[in-house]
């Protein structure tokens, strides 16, 4: 990945330090700085903020141990200044398992803040009290145990805020779909996500705290990205090759010569599949090879010598969500699509991605 660096592996899950992380070594010492602290300070508060990332990394963890449960696994998680991603391959579709998967980073932090709360209440003389003042929290050591038991609480309320990309959202969002469906249920979890983070933003204003107003936007981008997301997985899901089916191709001999190609390319022809003598389809000429062809001024080789033999015949009943994943994972530029054998047009990534922008 760039841009980050990668601290280890564990439960086969790799970790990445986003680079921005380098922005909390700053804070240290702008606080340090600001408050006067002596090197001791400096140094109780990396410790507490090498614990705070540990606290997030844990309950990243919760995410990507209780997907894989459901057999998702995670492609790694990436700790950056304000919070950690655990980078799932998919969310589970099944409404009780999203739930599950979402509530059990923040049940993580809650189980560690019960851990930490009879020790401080029962062991602790102040109890769950921090010592001095706001000057001087992170001077003194007997503080570090009760700030982890704030922050665990912290992250836990913090997290299940009813909002994307919070695991609250997530939560709503799995509750409404057992009754409404993933679909509407994401647009109704979208809007209250979104009106908490107008809330967010006037508050921030308001009291002069300019990091919520931040966050507000960044709530409010992705409340409407995780609807649009959705909603474009289903219509994928629910449309076929055949909906997007073109049926505007040019069909060539591999003994044909490049330069006949090029002419029909001139008149406006994009899509040139090559048979061979038994009329069946043999291979494909991107347009990119075309236009590598000309530019090399090779039109006089023939189709065969050009033509690529990367595609897939495709049937026109296919869903568009698993016809995306093959040009994905196979690096197709174009497919022919068939009805019972009878070839009837061709698909290409630019015909998916206008389906996709007209609805």
């Amino acid at each position: 990945m760039k841009g980050a660096l990668k601290i280890g592996t564990f439960a086969k899950i790799p970790i990445f330090l986003h680079w921005s992380i380098a922005f909390i070594l700053g804070s240290i010492f702008f606080l340090g700085y600001k408050f006067e602290l002596e090197p001791i300070g400096y140094l109780h508060m990396a410790l507490f903020s090498c614990s705070m990332y540990i606290l997030v990394i844990l309950h990243e963890y919760g995410h990507a141990l209780m997907a894989r449960k459901y057999g998702v696994n995670t492609k790694d998680i990436i700790i950056s200044p304000i919070g950690g991603i655990a980078r799932l391959e998919r969310i589970p579709e099944k409404p009780m398992q999203e739930f599950y998967v979402a509530i059990a980073g923040p049940a993580v932090n809650l189980f560690i803040a019960l851990l930490i709360f009879p020790i401080l209440y029962f062991v602790r003389e102040n109890g769950i009290y921090l010592l001095g003042t706001e000057v001087d929290y992170f001077s003194r050591y007997e503080n570090l145990l009760p700030m982890l038991f704030y922050m665990n609480g912290m992250l836990a309320l913090f997290n299940l805020v009813p909002a994307f990309p919070m695991d609250g959202g997530r939560v709503l969002r799995a509750l409404l779909s057992l009754k409404l469906g993933r679909v509407k249920a994401t647009r109704i979890a979208s809007i209250v996500g979104q009106i908490i983070a107008v809330c967010f933003f006037v508050y921030g204003i308001y009291v002069g705290h300019l990091v919520l107003p931040f966050i507000a936007v960044f709530v409010f981008l992705m409340a409407r990205n995780e609807y649009r997301s959705v909603k474009i997985e289903d219509l994928l899901n629910r449309s076929t090759a055949a909906d997007i089916v073109q049926t505007d191709f040019q069909m060539l001999k591999e003994s044909d010569l490049l330069s006949l190609a090029k002419a029909k390319n001139d008149t406006g022809a994009k899509h040139f599949l090559v048979k061979d003598e038994e009329e069946e389809v043999s291979g494909i000429l991107p347009l990119i090879f075309l236009k590598e062809a000309v530019n090399k001024q090779e039109l006089h080789k023939t189709m065969a010598e050009y033509k690529s033999s990367t595609f897939e015949k495709i049937n026109k009943g296919i869903s568009l969500r698993i016809l995306i994943d093959k040009f994905q994972k196979n690096s197709y530029s174009l497919v022919p699509v068939y009805d019972n054998e009878v070839l009837i047009g061709v698909i290409d990534i630019d015909s998916i991605n206008n389906f996709i922008n007209r609805n």
